[in-house]
């Protein structure tokens, strides 16, 4: 047996050593991850499309941590440890849509606990508590009862939340985002990266700068918008048809995107890692 409650927190493993099937045995170990992993790394609690309308809700369970995430009146997407401010009680139960759940009148819309009554709008701050005006004066500061916030953002589709509020960003903790889009775009379009600067990376053809084609800037968003690109990018692919092209984007790392298409669209839809939509189109156009 592997003592560990004896390793020291900054511990790793080296790159040619195996990692101990304990690991994935040990309650030891579950309990050690419960207490010093899951509260403090950024995981995946589930996709956009999961909540797509202002009301949806998806509870994301660690452990014995309940994590609601919400489509809030402004379109974000918000997240608080899924427990009501008076006694504690689970406020929702799955995935769905508040105005699904049963409420007391003057509370449609809000996320009401159904053992009090608490009710809370969607971002968190607190509606309505039954007879309020029967507490001690200044027993109830709105501040204090409003659900607890948890770390929440998004990339490439995906919905991340970190229990921990002194954690780096998501996109710090993800990586060099612009990097893996540069190595995607370039496989792309037969690119080589041109300059690097902070922040950013430009990419264009083998030529160089000065030709008659244009290159392309890759920068880190930190404050991303939801919706879609403004700018439209069709792939059309003079080298190859179009399936094989398909099949060298898929492998590439691009994924089918869904945008109600029928499937007898003369172009298919794709997103890259980063989740910009893009199109592959069927009917082969020649070069000019």
């Amino acid at each position: 047996m592997v003592d560990v409650a004896g390793l020291p927190q900054d511990a790793k493993y080296e790159e040619t050593e195996l990692v101990s099937s304990e690991r994935y045995t040990s309650r030891e170990w579950l309990a050690l991850e419960y207490e010093r992993l899951w509260p403090r790394v950024w995981q995946m609690a589930g996709r956009e499309e999961d909540i797509p309308e202002v009301g949806d809700y998806l509870e994301y369970t660690i452990g014995d941590q309940s994590i609601l995430l919400v489509r809030a009146t402004d379109g974000t997407i918000k997240a608080f440890h899924n427990s009501c401010m008076h006694r504690g009680t689970l406020l929702v139960d799955g995935q769905g849509n508040i105005n699904e759940l049963p409420c007391s009148p003057g509370n449609e819309g809000k996320l009401q606990c159904t053992f009090h009554g608490w009710a809370y709008n969607l971002d968190g701050s607190i509606h309505f508590v039954p007879g309020r005006s029967d507490f001690a004066p200044g027993c109830l500061e709105n501040e204090e009862i409003h659900l607890r916030p948890v770390q929440v953002d998004t990339w490439g589709g995906f919905i991340y939340i970190n229990m921990d509020p002194d954690a780096e960003p998501l996109l710090d903790w993800l990586g060099p985002i612009p990097e893996g889009l540069a190595r995607f775009w370039c496989e792309v379009l037969d690119f080589i990266v041109l300059d690097r600067e902070e922040g950013g990376i430009e990419i264009g053809p083998r030529e160089g700068f000065g030709g008659p084609q244009p290159t392309i800037i890759l920068s880190r968003n930190d404050e991303p918008k939801n919706g879609k690109l403004r700018l439209h990018i069709d792939v059309n692919a003079t080298d190859r048809d179009q399936d094989a092209e398909l099949e060298r984007l898929l492998k590439l790392g691009a994924r089918p995107a869904d945008i109600g298409q029928t499937g007898e669209e003369p172009w298919h839809v794709l997103a890259d890692p980063e989740g910009n939509e893009f199109c592959l189109l069927k009917a082969r156009l020649d070069p000019l």
